[in-house]
């Protein structure tokens, strides 16, 4: 996290020169929380804008920060500081205590014991929010057993972590008999992390009693959330209401996706799903009148589908490239000679013959002698119209250092592999392959023509 400033400074020392400090806020959020606790502990006057985290920020407000986040102080100090913005929490609260040395902070410049405390101070912090603060919302969204699971975990973190570093807590860090700048950062979660589990619904009731049970982080803890600095704003029940809520969403949202929770991939492929919706027969028409205009066989910059596309192993990484086809539809014609004296008239089994492959394995083969330097990988439907059906290829560059490098493709580099569309190895292939290959192999023992005639037991006079 970073804070910066607007306006211009002037060097000089603050002494004695009481700041107009502005505070930007909101109660409910144990963020801003901080800065509220930084600021009563240091015993400082300050102005107080709260700010409605339920509706998108104003505009005067997302001047004063861009991120539009609370806490933001606006810190003036007559004749040294105009209007500096300071934002993120914990380094308003570091600011502020620099900019007044007390007993959350000392001063570096007369105490030389004073940069040993603050490196502790940071150590303790920085282990705390890496440790055990990041279990707080994973535990509330958790049900049943997972619940109970990431609180036992948590307490295990604290006492491997954090315990051995209160081992001089007096009460409070560092064998201090008042607050740190640790306790001004870290009490607005430990707060919560108690209340939240009083009821037992949004975190076990065990988890403030298996923190209560360890002996240093037990009275440490006690201390902390009797802070009188740190009940200033607080209102459990309101913040107890509002988390439950949020929490209640976030699981709904969990639970039943939609467009505007579910992820890109996930929302075309439930698109897809609904062909006959009014949405895609729109787009599909629309998509199939710009693929006629196209070329037969033509390269693609990215997939049509990348949801089927990634299923099917494509990567969104050089090596891997995308052909688009096109294939007429409909039966096929046997290839007899013409002509009145060597032809055959339609009525002898010259048109409308079951073509044996399917169009998708065509598809492949002509792409593959387009691009015969490059291997099929899979392919998939994306249109068709009443003449053509269109198909998109994935292909891949057995010659290209990314694809030699990945263990997850550089199989497909061996020669062996040349042409594999040929040969069935491909997902449409494997369904076509004849005899015990492909989809419900065994029905088609001795081949097609074989089980036809097997299966075709019913002999009826034809008129000839």
């Amino acid at each position: 996290m970073a804070s910066y400033t607007n306006g211009e400074s002037n060097n000089g020392e603050t002494k004695g020169i009481q700041p107009k400090i502005t505070l930007y806020t909101n109660h409910l959020c144990p963020f801003a929380h901080r800065a509220h606790i930084t600021l009563e502990e240091l015993g400082l006057d300050f102005e107080e804008v709260i700010i409605d985290l339920d509706k998108p920020r104003e505009q005067w407000y997302l001047d004063i920060n861009p991120r539009g986040l609370v806490p933001s102080i606006k810190y003036t100090v007559p004749g040294l500081y105009d209007e500096e913005i300071i934002t993120e929490s914990s380094i308003v609260a570091q600011f502020l205590a620099d900019a007044r040395p007390s007993h959350l902070l000392p001063g570096s410049l007369h105490d030389p014991f004073a940069p040993l405390f603050r490196a502790r101070v940071a150590f303790f912090v920085d282990t705390w929010n890496t440790k055990v603060q990041g279990s707080l919302y994973p535990m509330m969204k958790a049900e049943g057993e997972e619940k109970d699971k990431l609180a036992k975990e948590t307490v295990a973190a604290i006492e491997k972590e954090i315990e051995p570093l209160l081992a001089n807590a007096a009460p409070f860090f560092g064998g201090k008999d008042k607050p740190t700048l640790a306790e001004a950062i870290i009490a607005p979660f430990l707060i919560r992390f108690f209340a939240f589990s009083k009821e037992g619904n949004l975190l076990p009731s065990s988890l403030k009693k298996s923190i209560e049970a360890l002996p240093n982080t037990g009275k440490w803890a006690k201390a902390v959330v009797e802070l009188p600095s740190a009940l200033t704003i607080w209102n459990e029940e309101d913040v107890v209401k509002r988390t439950s809520a949020r929490v209640a969403k976030m699981k709904e949202a969990a639970n039943f996706p939609n467009t505007v929770t579910m992820g890109a991939l996930k929302y075309v492929e439930e698109l897809q799903k609904k062909k006959q919706s009014d949405v895609l027969r729109f787009l599909l028409r629309v998509r199939c009148w710009e693929l006629r205009q196209l070329n037969v066989i033509h390269r693609a910059s990215r997939p049509s589908r990348p949801d089927k596309a990634r299923r099917l192993g494509y990567k969104a990484k050089q090596g891997y490239v995308i052909y688009r086809v096109r294939v007429r539809r409909g039966g096929r014609k046997r290839p007899v000679p013409k002509g009145a004296t060597y032809g055959k008239p339609t009525n002898q089994g010259v048109n409308q013959l079951k073509f044996q492959r399917s169009l998708r394995s065509v598809a492949e083969e002509r792409v593959g002698r387009r691009c015969a330097n490059l291997r099929v990988l899979n392919s998939y439907w994306i249109n068709q119209d009443s003449t053509y059906k269109y198909f998109e290829i994935i292909l891949v560059d057995p010659q290209h250092k990314a694809i030699r490098k990945d263990a997850r493709i550089n199989w497909i580099v061996n020669p062996v592999h040349k042409h594999r569309e040929l040969r069935g190895l491909t997902s449409t292939g494997k369904h076509n392959r004849g005899i015990n290959k492909g989809h419900r192999y065994n029905n088609t023992s001795a081949g097609r023509r074989k089980t036809w005639k097997r299966q075709n037991t019913l002999s009826l006079w034809r008129y000839r």
